[in-house]
């Protein structure tokens, strides 16, 4: 990806993340030519263990922890 690729995928993941319906991972994958769960792997498996995001059906989101702990998930995207 282009650099202005990842800058428009990491602030799609930004905006996604605050929402409380958080990340659609199939629009991810449309817009950006990218699965995102694959590209993240070990990032997001450390996320999901330490209580941060849930991925569920075509979503990942914040947790409430999660929300707490925002930065933390913002810098995988990043």
């Amino acid at each position: 990806m282009s650099r202005e690729s990842i800058e428009t995928a990491s602030e799609f993941a930004f905006l996604g993340l605050r929402l409380e319906e958080g990340i659609d991972l199939n629009e991810y994958g449309k817009r950006f030519g990218v699965d995102l769960q694959a590209a993240y792997r070990s990032d997001l498996d450390r996320l999901l263990d330490a209580g941060l995001i849930e991925i569920s059906g075509n979503s990942l989101r914040l947790t409430p922890k999660g929300k707490l702990f925002s930065n933390e998930v913002f810098a995988v995207f990043v």
